[in-house]
């Protein structure tokens, strides 16, 4: 073996032994930045099962609890959170980092003083209880953490990434029920039919599917469009509600059926849909009650 050769073998193997050092790092804390740490214990997502938020201005504090699996106010008739939005709360709070604390005097110059900041509690499944109070941006633009008494200055504006209300968070899907344990379809109103499931299909059970401009409806086009719909807005229980135009009732597979009432237009021309089942008043986009009703042949000629 030549001089060069040796040469070039040391070099192989020394980058060698520094690629290997290095892949035996431990990796970084994904976003962390120098001198950065993490402001709650480490725990996965599905550790916490209780989130609290308090607004200053706010008498009431919002907490969402996971009861089976859902993540649900108590506060407001047990009305479901949405899952996706939950969990990147959660995440958002588990991934805060700042640098060391210090004690300070005047909260009202780090944004964190009660009139400004949020204080948010998570509970976990074993019993911890984790506070942690969110900062006001303030006339440096810098962002600070309140934790056991102490400021922490954090990266980013965490406060914006908190809801400001429940209707933020809320899960806005009308049916809750899955398509695939609906076992009939009945309605109601302008349009009267109804439809359970047979072996071959779906089975009259009331009236005759209503003609569209080609062919009749289709119960199963009828459902998947129904599982697809988003509350727009959420009312107020004081809502003046006109008479109901078209009731449209789902069979859960169990003996017991959740509904939802399209109301006639009000004075302000919109109409309310009414779910009984979820105690609450919505506004639905008009185009999407508009094809609910082309799809179930209660469409104007």
């Amino acid at each position: 073996m030549t001089r060069g050769q040796q040469r070039t073998l040391v070099v192989l193997a020394l980058a060698v032994s520094i690629v290997t050092a290095l892949l035996m790092l431990p990796p970084p804390r994904e976003g962390s930045s120098e001198g950065m740490h993490p402001v709650l214990p480490a725990m996965e997502a599905d550790q916490v099962e209780r989130v609290e938020i308090a607004w200053p201005h706010s008498a009431t504090p919002l907490v969402v609890e996971r009861i089976d699996g859902d993540w649900v106010s108590v506060a407001h008739g047990s009305a479901r959170a949405d899952d996706q939005r939950m969990g990147a709360l959660v995440r958002s709070l588990l991934s805060l980092e700042a640098t060391d604390g210090f004690e300070s005097p005047s909260l009202a110059d780090f944004g964190l003083d009660p009139e400004q900041r949020v204080d948010v509690s998570i509970g976990t499944i074993v019993g911890d209880h984790h506070t942690v109070g969110l900062g006001a941006e303030t006339v440096d633009a810098g962002t600070y953490l309140l934790v056991d008494g102490r400021v922490l200055p954090a990266a980013g504006l965490v406060a914006r990434s908190v809801p400001l209300d429940f209707d933020t968070i809320r899960d806005r899907r009308v049916w809750l029920l899955p398509i695939s344990s609906s076992d009939s379809l009945a309605l109601s109103g302008v349009v009267t039919w109804s439809v359970e499931r047979a072996d071959e299909g779906w089975r009259v059970t009331e009236g005759e599917l209503p003609p569209l401009a080609e062919g009749v409806v289709e119960p199963a086009v009828v459902l998947q469009f129904l599982q697809s719909l988003q509350i727009e807005h959420f009312e107020s229980s004081e809502a003046e509600l006109g008479p109901v135009e078209l009731r449209v009732e789902l069979g859960d597979g169990g003996g017991g059926a959740v509904a939802l009432d399209i109301h006639t237009p009000g004075i302000d021309g919109r109409r309310r849909v009414r779910v009984p089942s979820q105690e609450q008043t919505v506004t639905l986009a008009e185009d999407a009650i508009s094809t609910l009703l082309e799809l179930v042949g209660a469409a104007a000629d």
